[in-house]
């Protein structure tokens, strides 16, 4: 009985050292460590052999003489505690005696151990909350800043086109140019500023896409996929709420099935609509089920800068393009036509939006993961059982092989 005693109080004890581990790394990751300041010690009112000795008292109807002549202990504290800092120790040692004054069966070890917990479980929230405000912050930065810098570049465009530019600045050949630059100056030097501040923002940007890990560790290393476009994935979808790869594809437009529409009511109140629209396109009467933006910047631009720039995700494309040009399979469902008729644009158009979904996937992938939060497999994989046979682009990225 003694051996178990010893068995029991042992367990309590590592219990207790494991909560005040945690406890630390957490002060230490938040810095919130300050000066240590010295913690009084308490007395001890019950422990486990009073709680004992009251029970048997209480069956002899002599509790009170029992709890009046049991002597106060002090309880010495170690040194770890007192890097909790002052105030965390007396919200420690308060819900322990508040414990033991609802429960009187608690021994003092035990409530001390439930305390911890309880305080450390407060202080993870508490970080967790922080954390979420800053990154919800700085996307909202970001988000601004991507939307200021694409107005500065529509400027400078619009601009360069009043002087007869080229993009790359360079003139245009136009022999019947009725009025050269030199004859407005505020012309000239609303481009300069314009391309000035464009440049400026595109820099803060990059400055800031680098304080979140999806864009060091996996977006940067995506080629064709620069700080400003991963400003726009990071700003504009929230990883958070995609707990499915398919929600971020359908948010992005790129899933053609079909789903309940949405309309506005005559108070401008979102309803739910039983009828059934596509997922990738915009239906008149119905508000638009997918973010336009991200899905011109996806499919636009982000598609294009892979195949220039030669992307990992490349042979994705490559290889969905060759099934298509010799493809049987009817065009969305219409039997009179079959992919291996259709035009070059329909069929880079559907090979380029395979490859942006694949990238989806990958990105819902690591980005979870790196946030800590559960991850599930695509729908096609775990629904339907269709694995591909293409390897995980993002595994290798991850691991510095591409």
């Amino acid at each position: 009985m003694e051996r178990q005693k010893n068995t029991d109080a042992q367990e309590m004890q590592k219990e207790i050292l494991d909560i005040r581990k945690e406890f630390e790394e957490i002060r230490e990751a938040e810095n919130f460590l300050e000066e240590e300041t010295e913690i009084k010690p308490i007395e001890k009112n019950r422990n486990s052999k009073s709680v004992s000795n009251e029970k048997a008292s209480n069956k002899k109807k002599s509790s009170n003489k029992s709890v009046e002549s049991e002597k106060k202990e002090e309880i010495v504290i170690d040194p770890k505690l007192k890097k909790l800092g002052d105030d965390s120790m007396k919200s420690v040692f308060k819900i322990a005696q508040d414990s033991m004054k609802l429960d009187e069966t608690l021994s003092y070890e035990e409530a001390l151990a439930k305390a911890l917990l309880t305080v450390a479980k407060r202080k993870n929230k508490t970080i967790e909350n922080k954390k979420n405000k800053d990154m919800e912050v700085s996307r909202e930065k970001l988000r601004k800043l991507v939307q200021v810098v694409y107005d500065y570049q529509d400027l400078r465009i619009r601009t360069s086109n009043r002087l007869s530019k080229k993009a790359d600045g360079t003139d245009q050949n136009k022999d019947d140019a009725i009025l050269p630059e030199e004859e407005i100056p505020q012309i000239r030097n609303v481009l300069d500023t314009a391309k000035e501040m464009e440049d400026e923002i595109f820099a803060t940007i990059k400055t800031e896409v680098e304080k979140f890990p999806i864009y060091t560790e996996f977006l940067s290393k995506v080629k064709g996929c620069g700080p400003a476009l991963s400003a726009i994935i990071i700003s504009t979808i929230d990883i958070y709420k995609a707990d499915t790869p398919s929600k971020i594809i359908q948010y992005a437009g790129l899933n053609p099935g079909l789903r309940p529409g949405k309309k506005k009511d005559k108070d401008g109140n979102i309803i739910l609509s039983d009828e059934m629209v596509r997922g990738d396109k915009r239906t008149k009467g119905y508000l638009i089920p997918y973010n336009a933006n991200l899905k011109s910047k996806l499919m636009g631009v982000l598609a294009s800068c892979m195949l220039k720039a030669n992307s990992q995700y490349r042979i994705y494309y490559d290889s969905y393009k060759n099934r298509l040009m010799n493809s049987e399979k009817p065009v969305n469902g219409d039997e009179s036509k079959k992919w291996k008729d259709e035009g070059k644009a329909h069929i880079n158009m559907a090979a380029c939006r395979y490859m942006i979904k694949i990238f989806l996937q990958d990105l819902y992938d690591v980005w979870r993961k790196l946030e800590g939060l559960s991850v599930r497999v695509p729908y096609q994989e775990e629904y339907l059982g269709h694995k591909t046979s293409m390897p995980r682009i993002s595994d290798a990225i991850m691991r510095g092989e591409m």
